[in-house]
């Protein structure tokens, strides 16, 4: 199903329990953590297996760890937000920004939802002061939508967040 990246050693691979501590210690990162909407902070083991647990046992979610040279960098996954529609989430540790990872983490995700799902688009929202995500958007071809405000848990309040949109016939057009 998910190929690595030729480039290095980008692996996508299902998430499992297994990944709880790992999870654990990179969110656990104020940077990161409230760059995400719905992640408490601290997060505990318990949130992270809670939600592996769920995603198992509901289907409505799909999430993937991302692996850098063989360690634990992130996740990246989309919801069934409709039978029309994904919305893609991802997130990286820190240490692993700048690499281009999440770009072609979050690409190889797109291309598989569209491959298996029956989207005509996909969704992503990011925090409107968030600029790296900005950038991975843009990279895959999302287009602006709206503002709207998203919530954040780890804040404890709602955020100003610009809400993309890539369609399957602009995704198609760009694969060639």
């Amino acid at each position: 199903m998910m190929q690595r990246a030729q480039e290095d050693s980008l692996r996508i691979r299902p998430i499992s329990l297994f990944d709880v501590p790992m999870i654990v210690e990179l969110v656990n990162d104020w940077e990161v953590v409230s760059m995400l909407s719905r992640l408490p902070y601290p997060y505990e083991p318990r949130h992270a297996e809670n939600w592996i647990n769920e995603i198992e046992q509901n289907r409505r979610e799909d999430a993937w760890a991302i692996e850098s040279d063989g360690h634990f960098a992130g996740i990246v996954g989309y919801s069934r937000t409709s039978l029309s529609h994904g919305e893609l989430g991802y997130w990286l540790g820190k240490a692993y920004w700048g690499r281009g990872l999440a770009t072609r983490a979050a690409w190889q995700i797109i291309a598989h939802g569209f491959a298996s799902e029956p989207f005509k688009f996909f969704h992503a929202n990011y925090y409107t002061e968030n600029e790296r995500s900005k950038r991975v958007l843009d990279k895959l071809g999302f287009q602006p939508v709206d503002i709207i405000q998203c919530s954040s848990v780890a804040r404890g309040c709602s955020v100003p967040a610009q809400r993309c949109k890539l369609t399957r016939q602009a995704f198609e057009q760009m694969t060639g």
